[in-house]
């Protein structure tokens, strides 16, 4: 048993188009083999704390779900100082935002009895490009999500039209030597 010892699981997704999905099932099967041994691993004086590190295309959400509480509290910041909107209930916390940036979130819920507790965490684009989910069943009395999240644009990729044109100016450059 880990009594004593301050949990650990760092995830860490980093998405960049679909050459990605090795180490995303990689990490997820991590993420869900590290579950087991996670009920044993809090002491009853140490909350739990689950440090997760996402790679997001904007815009894009961060959603945390839990068990009904009433003691939950969440914080956010940014590193360039972007806008965000950030919501708390009794049983979700949502971060949204459109700036490519380094956000801190900390989300803090206890409950007052040690129990089995699901927590779902997901992370997704509003393109559908990226998104990462993952869900933890721990025995806790407190449990900290201390998250690092980095946002980045979406990739471009050129229209039809904007093809045909440069095309067309290629042509004229070497139809004329």
């Amino acid at each position: 048993m880990l009594r004593g010892k301050m949990l650990r699981i760092i995830v860490e997704v980093v998405e960049d188009e679909k050459k990605h999905i090795i180490p995303i099932i990689y990490h997820i099967l991590v993420s869900v083999s590290c579950t087991f041994g996670l009920s044993a691993a809090q002491s009853e004086s140490e909350p739990g704390i689950i440090p997760v590190r996402v790679t997001l295309l904007v815009p894009g959400s961060l959603t945390d779900v839990f068990p009904w509480t009433d003691n939950v509290t969440a914080s956010a910041s940014s590193a360039k100082h972007s806008d965000y909107t950030f919501l708390t209930r009794q049983n979700y916390v949502v971060f949204t935002t459109n700036a490519s940036d380094t956000f801190k979130i900390k989300i803090i819920v206890s409950y007052p009895a040690f129990k089995l507790y699901e927590f779902t965490v997901r992370a997704y684009s509003h393109n559908a490009l990226s998104d990462y989910l993952v869900t933890f069943t721990l025995n806790c009395l407190v449990i900290v999500f201390d998250i690092d999240l980095t946002t980045t644009p979406a990739p471009r990729y050129p229209t039809a039209e904007e093809i045909a044109e440069l095309k067309a100016d290629m042509w004229l450059v070497f139809s004329n030597p």
